[in-house]
């Protein structure tokens, strides 16, 4: 095991890389295939890599559609036409099955003595805006600019 890196000492170098799957780039939870993910980090420790910086992709995440009624006035959250679940993820408006695979990739970058360094719900990625249907138009000017995004990057701490 890896002795443990402490980034707030003078001096201290850590070799490190942003991370995007091979097989998908930013795809890389909708295209989920953990077998790559694990040749990758295979591979990137045997090169000596320590760190990884991480980004889950904000409506990967949290697939957040707006439910409006009469007049355009607000209703609801949904996962696309879904209700949300009635359990602790479904109340942060995650996604069950990208919180799983999330921790999958966290069990391979142990397995690999990869630390992580997570980009919480990222909303623009490789010059392109990631952020979740409910945003409209208000996505370019990054996720930080709606009101309800506090609350939601809050839920998403909780269950990480």
């Amino acid at each position: 095991m890896k002795a443990t890196m402490d980034l707030t000492q003078p001096g201290q170098f850590v070799v490190g890389a942003n991370y995007l799957a091979s097989h998908a780039g930013t795809r890389m939870w909708k295209d989920w295939q953990p077998e790559r993910v694990e040749r990758d980090f295979r591979s990137l420790s045997e090169a000596g890599l320590e760190m990884l910086r991480v980004f889950p992709l904000w409506p990967d995440f949290q697939p957040l559609h707006l439910l409006r009624g009469g007049g355009g006035h607000p209703v609801e959250f949904r996962h696309g036409e879904e209700l949300l679940p009635d359990d602790p993820c479904g109340q942060a408006g995650l996604s069950r099955p990208a919180m799983e695979r999330f921790g999958v990739f966290l069990d391979l970058a142990q397995k690999y003595e990869l630390k992580l360094l997570v980009g919480l719900l990222t909303g623009w990625m490789s010059d392109g805006c990631t952020c979740p249907g409910f945003r409209g138009a208000q996505c370019a000017h990054g996720p930080r600019g709606h009101p309800v995004g506090a609350a939601l990057r809050a839920g998403v701490r909780e269950h990480l």
